[in-house]
């Protein structure tokens, strides 16, 4: 349907308007910002089956070791 699910976004948008990375959610919280690196971000148009997360997770296990 095009929307990421928990992004927040509002259903009919991409669903990326609520998406954060390397910030938490909660503004209310004391330093959420992510202190750290990001290697890669994979992001799907759908949901990935059972199967396709462990590939995932298999990538990335492989990948960054």
């Amino acid at each position: 349907d095009g929307n990421l699910d928990g992004s927040g976004g509002t259903p009919g948008t991409s669903g990326l308007d609520g998406l954060l990375i390397g910030k938490a959610r909660w503004d209310n919280l004391p330093n959420t910002a992510w202190d750290g690196d990001i290697a890669e971000v994979i992001i799907y148009n759908r949901l990935l089956s059972s199967g396709e997360r462990d590939e995932v997770s298999a990538y990335i296990s492989n990948y960054y070791g």
